[in-house]
């Protein structure tokens, strides 16, 4: 195989690449993203909940009572 092939298959492959990659980048512009649904966050006046603090653990382990 030549050089000037290869070089002809490897603009190829790079166009190709290019195309499908600007069909994928054309597609998430133009579809609404289903994270901004309802379902997700609930009606937009929700009051986001916070997290309680959590005790740091001390590296022990509690002993279980045997009977």
């Amino acid at each position: 195989m030549r050089d000037s092939d290869s070089v002809k298959q490897l603009v190829i492959f790079l166009a190709v690449t290019a195309v499908i990659v600007a069909g994928m980048v054309y597609y998430h512009k133009v579809t609404p993203s289903p994270f901004d649904a309802k379902a997700f966050f609930g009606e937009t006046g929700a009051v986001p909940v916070v997290p309680l603090p959590v005790a740091p653990k001390t590296g022990t382990v509690a002993q279980i009572p045997r009977s």
